[in-house]
């Protein structure tokens, strides 16, 4: 299990009973073409001869699967074989699955506006996959703050695999006695991923 885009290293070992050196090839086929790249490690391994090596493979989603609140999403995993043909013409064969948990934030800001002067927050939008990307765009305070107007554009279209610069608009008829906390949220609405600044 990992967070959505957030890398997961995990070990598995792989055993040479014979008594001769093996280099073998390293195959991994996702379950769904969606989720090639998911699962990442080397072409080849190399194990001494009645010794044991370890494949390091690399799971780092770009989708999330099902949670809460996620009506669109269906994959409770995402899954991959991983397959090892042997030189005797036998082969070890793995299932993959992972669990990719909602985003993190993709940063929290902490800025000072000075009231009834206009502020301008720019917030990095990165599409990570590689088609584009519209995303709906929501904010939303914690806690009652109808004395500050935030505006921006509803959406953002983001091309594929890049980043964008996205405008939001603070200004605050008078001073809070305490921060107040806003959430920021990039949705695609046909796939129900996100993300999200504080």
């Amino acid at each position: 299990m990992t967070t959505v885009r957030v890398p997961f290293q995990k070990k598995i070992p792989i055993k040479n009973p014979t008594g001769k050196p093996w280099k073998i090839k390293a195959n991994i086929s996702p379950s769904v073409t969606s989720w090639k790249g998911y699962y990442t490690g080397t072409d080849t391994l190399s194990i001494p001869a009645n010794a044991v090596a370890d494949y390091e493979v690399t799971y780092e989603p770009l989708s999330m699967t099902k949670h809460d609140g996620s009506e669109k999403i269906k994959a409770e995993f995402h899954e991959a074989t991983l397959f090892f043909p042997l030189p005797d013409g036998a082969a070890y064969s793995y299932i993959l699955k992972g669990k990719a948990t909602p985003p993190n934030a993709l940063k929290d800001d902490n800025i000072t506006i000075k009231a009834k002067t206009d502020h301008v927050q720019i917030i990095n939008v990165k599409n990570w996959l590689k088609l584009r990307q519209r995303f709906s765009v929501t904010w939303q305070f914690e806690g009652d703050y109808p004395y500050i107007i935030v505006n921006g554009a509803n959406t953002i279209d983001v091309s594929e695999d890049s980043i964008k610069d996205y405008k939001l608009c603070i200004y605050s008829l008078k001073q809070t006695a305490a921060p107040a906390k806003l959430t920021v949220t990039f949705k695609n609405e046909q796939t129900d991923d996100y993300v999200f600044s504080k």
